[in-house]
Formats: C-alpha cells, sequence, structure tokens
C-alpha cells in the first residue's frame, strides 16, 4: 500500500546556523577587528550524520550504502567542486565553470552525424587545495580514470557515459565529445588531480580506488579542505582561504557520525552538536527536545515542516508480476486492506499531533489539491476490521488453518511483500501495517531496499 501524508522532516539547530560562503569575503574583517581591538572570534560548526561516507569519488570506489540516507551526501560539496551543482528549482549554479556551455556561442554543437560538443570555460582563479592549479588536465584525468573498468568500480552518471572522448584545447578549456546528443551533457563533470593520482594510475591501476586520496588524504577544490577523518568517529574540515569565490563564513565545520537516534538526542541535549541533518531522530524524540527547550527558553530550536513525500510502502498490482496473483490486482481486495488499517492511530502513533490523516499525495496547500480532493474522498473509506474481513471473503479469501488466508479456487496464500526505503520511521510504519493486516489474515515480509 503506498501512503503519503504530512509528514514532517526534522533540522535541529543549536547554537549556531550554517552560514553559505561568502562570495566576496569573509565574515570578520579588519572593520570587525578595528572595533573590538581583537580578532574576530572563530565561527565554527559542529553537524551529526547518520552514516559515515564511504569515499570521495564513488564513481572510482564503488559505494557501500546509500549516502542519502544518513547524511553523508551533505559531505563532498563541502569541499569538492564540479563544473557546477544544480540546486532547488533546477537552476544550474556555476563553480569551476566560467559560464555555460550555449549554442549561440558555439559552446554547445550539435552536429549532423548525431554526435554533440560541449565546450567548458574554466575559472582562472581556481586551485587544489594544495595551492596548485586547476586545469583541463584534471578533467581529461579524470574522463580516463572514471572510464578505466580496470581502475574504476562505481556507477557513472548517464550523461558522463555518453561522453566517447575528451580533448584540452588550452588550460582553460575543456572539451566534452558525446556520442550522441542529451541534455545532461550541461550537468557538468568534476576534476581529479592529475599531479597527485596520474602516478598511482599508471603504476597499478586496480590498486587506485584504494587509494587513501579517496578517504583520509583527500585533496579538494571546495570551501572547505580536509584536515582530520578519524574513521567510526568524525571528520573535520578547515575554511580554504585562497577558495576562488571568496572564503568561506565559517571557519571549521565537524561532521560527527552518530548511528543511534538516542545517541543522536543525547548530543543534542548536550550541545555537543549544533545541527542534526535529516534523516537523524524519529518525531517523538525531536517533540521532546522542542518541548524542552522551550520549557528551558533557550532559544534553540526545532523546525518540523510538512511535506507530502512518501514513506515508500510500495505495492504491486501488475498481473504480471503481482503475488498472489488474486491479491492486490482486485479492487475489492485493495479496499479491504485499506479498512483494516487505522490511519487515525497510526498517524498519531507517527506523528502525533503534527499532521492530518492523508487521503491523497497532495498536500492540502498543493495548487492540485483541489481538483483530486473530492475524487478521493470516494476512497476514504473508514476503520472497519469486519467490513474488510467480508470484502475478503466475497473476493475468495479465507483463513486456513494457521490463520493466513488462502485463495478457494486458485489455492493461493495471502503471502505478501512490501518494500521500504531504509531509515526507522518507513520500517516503523510498516511494521504497524504489518500488524494491522495479520490481523485479517495476510502474511506480511518487509524487504528494507538498499
Amino acid at each position: 500500500m503506498q501512503r503519503k501524508d504530512s509528514s514532517v522532516s526534522m533540522a535541529m539547530i543549536g547554537l549556531l546556523v550554517l552560514t553559505a560562503c561568502a562570495p566576496s569575503q569573509s565574515a570578520s574583517g579588519p572593520a570587525d577587528q578595528a572595533i573590538t581591538g581583537q580578532p574576530a572570534p572563530e565561527k565554527n560548526l559542529v553537524i551529526a550524520i547518520q552514516r559515515e561516507l564511504d569515499s570521495f569519488d564513488t564513481n572510482v570506489t564503488g559505494e557501500v550504502g546509500s549516502p542519502v540516507t544518513g547524511g553523508a551526501n551533505n559531505i563532498p560539496p563541502l569541499a569538492d567542486d564540479g563544473l557546477l551543482r544544480i540546486v532547488s528549482g533546477g537552476q544550474r549554479l556555476l563553480l569551476l565553470a566560467d559560464e555555460l556551455p550555449s549554442d549561440t556561442k558555439g559552446t554547445w554543437v550539435v552536429k549532423p552525424d548525431g554526435t554533440m560538443d560541449v565546450t567548458w570555460k574554466l575559472r582562472p582563479n581556481a586551485k587544489w587545495h594544495d595551492g596548485t592549479p586547476v586545469t583541463s588536465a584534471d578533467f581529461a584525468f579524470a574522463h580516463l580514470l572514471r572510464n578505466d573498468r580496470e581502475a574504476a568500480i562505481g556507477q557513472r552518471p548517464i550523461g558522463q557515459r555518453l561522453v566517447r572522448s575528451v580533448s584540452t584545447p588550452d588550460p582553460r578549456t575543456f572539451v566534452q565529445h558525446f556520442s550522441e546528443p542529451t541534455i545532461a551533457g550541461i550537468e557538468g563533470d568534476s576534476p581529479l588531480p592529475k599531479h597527485i593520482l596520474e602516478a598511482v594510475y599508471l603504476q597499478d591501476k586496480g590498486a587506485i580506488r584504494h587509494h587513501r586520496y579517496f578517504s583520509t588524504d583527500f585533496v579538494g577544490t571546495g570551501p572547505f579542505k580536509l584536515v582530520n577523518w578519524v574513521p567510526g568517529s568524525h571528520m573535520e574540515f578547515q575554511r580554504f582561504d585562497e577558495y576562488y569565490r571568496g572564503p568561506a563564513k565559517l571557519n571549521r565545520i565537524v561532521f560527527k557520525f552518530l548511528g543511534d537516534p538516542n545517541t543522536m538526542a543525547a548530543n543534542i541535549l548536550a550541545e555537543a552538536v549544533d545541527v542534526v541533518l535529516p534523516v537523524g531522530i524519529g518525531v517523538d524524540i525531536a517533540v521532546e527536545i522542542r518541548d524542552r527547550w522551550a520549557a528551558q527558553g533557550t532559544g534553540h530550536q526545532v523546525r518540523l515542516d510538512t511535506r507530502d513525500g512518501a514513506e515508500s510502502l510500495e505495492i504491486m498490482i501488475n498481473p504480471v508480476y503481482a503475488r498472489p496473483v488474486n491479491g492486490m490486482t482486485q479492487a475489492a481486495v485493495r479496499q479491504a486492506l485499506l479498512q483494516a488499517i487505522n490511519r487515525q492511530e497510526l498517524k498519531e502513533t507517527m506523528v502525533g499531533d503534527l499532521s492530518d490523516v492523508a487521503l491523497t499525495f497532495y498536500h492540502p496547500d498543493d495548487e492540485n489539491y483541489p481538483f483530486v480532493k473530492d475524487v478521493i474522498n470516494q476512497y476514504a473509506f473508514p476503520y472497519d476490521v469486519r467490513r474488510a474481513q467480508e470484502l475478503l471473503v466475497g473476493a475468495g479469501w479465507v483463513r486456513g488453518a494457521d490463520g493466513i488466508l488462502v485463495h478457494q479456487p486458485s489455492g493461493e496464500r495471502f503471502d505478501y511483500q512490501v518494500l521500504i526505503r531504509p531509515g526507522n520511521g518507513p520500517l516503523k510504519q510498516a511494521s504497524i501495517i504489518q500488524d494491522y493486516w495479520k490481523a485479517v489474515g495476510v502474511a506480511l515480509d518487509i524487504e528494507v531496499l538498499t
């Protein structure tokens, strides 16, 4: 059963607020020092995330887990820049690229033979964290390494897999030659330091993905440089003062790896961390911390945002793949299992009073909500276990000796599987639904996606 509701996402904000990079100068300058007579105090930030970063370049090293589920995907952008970054709203933020490729300027060309060339101009003042200038040779080397299957084992984005070759007319010009036209051609790429990795690559291709450059010895191009990585504990980054877009406003950022939600909550209350990035702690803990801070008058914040994202509890109704065949493919069965769930109780367990029971995956504030509301209300069946059992019997499903439903015409058992995203929230929700469906005879197996 797929479900969407006005759920919550959380960001814990304690002592400081995360500050973006300054395009021109640091937050504390000579004027601040002149007023106080003392150097401006350092601005540091400690961020808690659930899981540790696998690698700074999983295109080369491969990926062990999903960084999105534990906050690790927030780390690389601090230390490493590509040509550009796609930000909220789909806008492209220019980073190492001096300008976007353009058909009018002849830097984005689709040829008569169906191939495509994209030319990138690089910023003149970009540097690696060791002070070496970033050049087109670094992009050419990155293309060579990431596409060498003897060396790199990670999955390349589809757009980059279509690049058949590259060329470097000069140190600030990098040309990608695509085998076919694709809009992904202007999503850009990121360089690798040729001056650090080329000798290693030429000496032993198979060993390069294990090189410490991709972990503890990383050298990047971003606003912060890695200065310490203690595996299993934390990573520490220091502001890179020669950053081509200007020094960041923060001096130091530390990521602490706190996989257990209770440990994360304890660090929040002890003010040992400043920010918790989703996915971090559960709603119940977040609300408890919010109420405690409000009572103490600390001024710290727990932000609870409604969203219309699904917890990804997936059903299969295609009769070619559905098992059992006469299960979710039948409207009466789907209605029965919907009525077997106490959605009000489920909502209160998951998010308390922070949400209403949702009938559609459109949030009430969504512009499309008025168009679907009346239709969806037709399916607002109430919680009614007896009615659910009647519907199942009418569809041919009767409990066997072990309490599991059996389809009388075919002899199928109602053994079913749902797929959920990783995380405590989806698992908790699926487990509650598992109990509801068990009460009417469905044997539900929960599979957590990798």
